[in-house]
């Protein structure tokens, strides 16, 4: 996976899930079998929503996606 610190995503998850790190979040995205998961967001200070997984690349400008970059 490639990290994209300092860029904000604004879609919806596919699936969140609760996980501690970032390499479970990794492991989840690529071994999901009800989606084809392309992307995920790890949040490590969230404690409801630490995993985010995603149907779509992130950025993908053909999406309806809001990236913005702090």
């Amino acid at each position: 996976f490639n990290r994209s610190p300092g860029y904000i995503f604004s879609l919806s998850a596919q699936e969140v899930l609760i996980l501690d790190s970032v390499v479970k979040c990794a492991r989840a995205c690529h071994k999901s079998i009800s989606y084809q998961c392309l992307s995920f967001d790890h949040f490590p200070q969230s404690k409801d929503a630490p995993s985010k997984q995603h149907t779509v690349h992130s950025p993908n400008t053909k999406t309806r996606e809001n990236v913005q970059v702090r």
